[in-house]
C-alpha cells in the first residue's frame, strides 16, 4: 500500500475519489513504468544510494512526481537488497577501528580523513582485508544507502505495475478507515477465508440474497492501528476475487469524515490467487492424516455455512461417511481470550448435534464450556481418535 505522502485523491461532497491511472493515461504511464523497471534492472549489483540518485534524476521536476515515486515504491518491494558481505559484522568492525584510532590521537587533518601517516597502520591492525580506498563501503556496508541491489524477488511487467499502483492507492485510503460495510452475493468461502486470514474484527450477518460484513477499521481502535491498518489493506485483494459485491468504507481524511465506495465494477485487479487452503499447520496436518486414516470418507475444507441470524459460523471441515452421513468439525487452537469467547458464543448458539469440536487443551476452557462432542488435543490432533468417534455416532 502507498504511504500517506504519495496518495492521490480528491474529495467530492462526502465521497473520496482516488486519482487512479486511467485507461486514457495508461500509454503515458506505461512508458514511465518501462523506464523505471529498466533503471532498477541496470542497478542490479549497485548500491541503494546509486539507485536513489538515479531515481531522483529521473523524477526531475515532473509535476506527476507522486506517481513516479509511487511506482518506484512498489518496485522497491520487489527487489532483494542487503550488505555486500552478509557475514561481516560491520558494527563490530567499526568498534575495533575506533579503538585502534584512539591509540593514535590526533589522527585527522579534517573531520572525515584519517591522517595518512597512521591510516594504513590502523586499518591493517583492524582487518587485513580492508583497504583505505573504499572505507565507506567496507566499514558502513550495513547502512541502507550502501546496501547492494542483489536481485529481483518478483519481476513485474509495466502493465502489472500500473494495476498494482491503482490497487495500492485504494489500499492506502482504506488504511485510514474507521469502518467498512460489505454486501457479498457470491464467492463466500474465499472472501470469508481472506477475512479470517487477515485477522480483522468483523461481524457477518445474512442478507436476503447473500451476506453482509461489518469490519472495524484501524481508526476505530485505540492501539496497534499500524498493524491493523495493514491487515485491512491486505484484505481488499481478497474481496476483489468475488464476482458480485459492493463495499462502503467510512474514512477520516483531512479532518473530514467521508465515504469510500467500491464494487465489482471498480476496475481494480487482485494479484491474489487461490488462498492457502489452511489457516494453520494443525489444520493442514489433520487434513492429510484424516485422508490416510479414513480413505473411504470425504473431507472438505469450509464447505458449510451455519446461519446464526446475526452472524455465521463456518466450520473448518465437513466430513462425509461412505454412507453419506455428514459431520462438521471445528478446530479451536491458539486464539486471544476475546476471540475464544466469541467462538464459544457462536458454537453454543449453533447447538448442532453434528458439530464436533477439537480443542487445544492449553486453552483456558473445559468440557463444560462446550455443547456437543468435544475432543481435546495437546500438540497434535489424534486423528484415529476422531475417526473412532465418528464411527460410533
Amino acid at each position: 500500500m502507498l504511504p500517506k505522502q504519495l496518495l492521490r485523491y480528491r474529495i467530492e461532497g462526502d465521497h473520496v475519489v482516488p486519482s487512479y491511472i486511467t485507461r486514457k493515461q495508461s500509454p503515458h504511464y506505461l512508458r514511465i513504468a518501462e523506464k523505471l523497471i529498466d533503471i532498477y534492472e541496470r542497478h542490479l549489483g549497485k548500491t541503494r544510494r546509486e539507485l536513489d540518485d538515479k531515481l531522483m534524476l529521473f523524477e526531475g521536476e515532473r509535476l506527476n512526481y507522486k506517481v513516479v515515486r509511487g511506482l518506484a515504491n512498489i518496485l522497491d518491494k520487489n527487489i532483494i537488497t542487503g550488505p555486500a558481505d552478509e557475514e561481516k559484522d560491520y558494527e563490530k568492525l567499526r568498534e575495533r577501528l575506533f579503538a585502534q584510532v584512539e591509540k593514535h590521537r590526533p589522527v585527522v587533518r579534517s573531520r572525515d580523513l584519517l591522517h595518512t601517516k597512521v591510516k594504513d597502520h590502523v586499518i591493517a591492525d583492524v582487518s587485513p582485508g580492508i583497504t583505505g580506498d573504499d572505507l565507506q563501503m567496507q566499514l558502513y556496508g550495513d547502512l541502507k544507502a550502501n546496501h547492494i541491489i542483489k536481485d529481483w524477488e518478483r519481476k513485474t511487467s509495466p502493465e502489472t505495475l500500473l494495476r498494482r499502483y491503482n490497487l495500492q492507492l485504494a489500499q492506502g485510503i482504506l488504511y485510514r478507515a474507521e469502518s467498512m460495510t460489505i454486501r457479498l452475493h457470491d464467492s463466500y468461502k474465499i472472501v470469508f477465508r481472506y477475512l479470517k486470514l487477515s485477522r480483522l474484527m468483523h461481524r457477518i450477518y445474512p442478507l436476503e440474497n447473500g451476506y453482509g460484513i461489518y469490519v472495524d477499521g484501524p481508526l476505530s481502535l485505540f492501539s496497534r492501528t499500524i498493524k491493523y491498518g495493514i491487515h485491512l489493506a491486505k484484505f481488499l485483494p481478497g474481496l476483489l476475487l468475488a464476482e458480485k459485491w459492493d463495499m462502503r468504507a467510512s474514512i477520516r481524511l483531512r479532518d473530514q469524515d467521508v465515504f469510500f465506495p467500491l464494487n465489482q465494477d471498480c476496475g481494480l485487479h487482485s494479484h491474489y490467487r487461490d488462498a492457502h487452503p489452511f489457516d494453520s499447520s494443525v489444520e493442514e496436518m489433520f487434513y492429510k492424516k484424516f485422508q490416510k486414516a479414513a480413505p473411504n470418507w470425504q473431507i472438505e475444507r469450509e464447505a458449510d455455512i451455519i446461519n446464526l441470524g446475526d452472524t455465521v459460523l463456518i466450520p473448518d471441515f465437513t466430513l462425509i461417511s461412505p454412507e453419506g452421513k455428514k459431520f462438521l468439525l471445528e478446530i479451536i487452537g491458539f486464539w486471544t481470550p476475546e476471540y475464544l469467547s466469541k467462538k464459544l458464543e457462536k458454537i453454543n448458539a449453533a447447538n448442532r448435534e453434528d458439530l464436533i469440536l477439537v480443542v487445544n487443551q492449553q486453552l483456558n476452557c473445559s468440557r463444560e464450556d462446550f455443547r456437543g462432542k468435544v475432543i481435546f488435543f495437546k500438540n497434535r490432533i489424534d486423528v484415529v481418535k476422531v475417526v473412532d468417534n465418528l464411527k460410533t455416532k
